[in-house]
């Protein structure tokens, strides 16, 4: 990962980014897209209150982090095209 993607990605600053739609739209949605598969996932694969968080939480961190990686590289290609 670059370092422009690795800031976007990993940073709190906004300003990074070319366009702050992708935050202001895409945190929420991705949050409820992980809650929902972490949902699903953990009906399944939980037995207890402890695990089913457990469950949810890291499926809402990994849709977050992979979809903000697929996010920075779409704004960081759309910045080099225009």
């Amino acid at each position: 990962m670059s370092n422009s993607l690795k800031s976007r990605v990993f940073s709190t600053d906004p300003n990074a980014w070319n366009n702050t739609w992708y935050i202001y739209v895409g945190a929420p949605l991705l949050a409820a897209i992980g809650a929902t598969i972490g949902l699903i996932l953990g009906s399944h694969l939980a037995r207890g209150e402890v695990e089913n968080a457990l469950v949810m939480g890291t499926c809402i961190v990994m849709t977050m982090l992979i979809g903000f990686t697929i996010l920075a590289a779409i704004d960081k290609r759309s910045a080099t095209e225009s």
